[in-house]
Parts: C-alpha cells; sequence; structure tokens
C-alpha cells in the first residue's frame, strides 16, 4: 500500500473513533444520553467525583427546564405538569446528595 493511501487511513480510523477523553466530556455534559438514572451516573468508575457532580448539575438544571417548560405550557409530549419531571428531579437530587456523603466518608477515613 502507498504511504499516502496509510496515512488517509489512518487518520480516517483515528477520526471515525472517539477519543476516552472525549467520551468523558459527552458523559458530563449529556448525561442523560449516558445513563438511564442518576445512580447509573454516580456508579461509573471512570468518571472523577468532580465530572460526576458537574454532570448532576447539569442533569438537575435540564431537569428544572424541562418542569418550567411544562408548567408553562409549552408544548412536549403532554401539556400541561409533566410527572416524569418531578420524578427524574428528585432522582438527581438524591444521587447528588448520595455522592456528597460518600465522598466525605470517604475522606474522612482517609484523615484517620
Amino acid at each position: 500500500m502507498p504511504p499516502l493511501a496509510v496515512v488517509l487511513l489512518c487518520s480516517l480510523n483515528e477520526a471515525a473513533m472517539p477519543s476516552a477523553a472525549q467520551s468523558k466530556v459527552d458523559k458530563v455534559e449529556h448525561p442523560q444520553s449516558y445513563y438511564d438514572t442518576p445512580d447509573q451516573l454516580i456508579e461509573d468508575r471512570a468518571l472523577s467525583l468532580d465530572e460526576k457532580i458537574k454532570a448532576l448539575k447539569i442533569w438537575e438544571q435540564d431537569a428544572r427546564q424541562m418542569l418550567t417548560a411544562s408548567g408553562e405550557g409549552m408544548p412536549g409530549s403532554e401539556e400541561g405538569i409533566d410527572p416524569g419531571c418531578h420524578h427524574m428531579l428528585g432522582q438527581v437530587e438524591r444521587a447528588r446528595d448520595k455522592l456528597q456523603r460518600s465522598s466525605k466518608s470517604v475522606s474522612s477515613r482517609g484523615s484517620e
């Protein structure tokens, strides 16, 4: 195979495969696309504590925006307040609290 064809082939392969770093960034910036529940997010060992907190904040903000839009009668899957938004917001808040409790217990054990 000529050298130019090898270079092009390598470049195409690199472009087709997202880097692990980009995948992590996507998980943080679009957590709903990667996890069914916030609890799945906090169990992901590939993300750091700070990345998990940031992802949960983004997820919480999205859930609050959906509640606001739904409450204002903006069209969605159904008009009116969507109970699923309340449910998801609660899940995000509980996962965030669980993550914070576990990080405090780990840091207190490390200082003993």
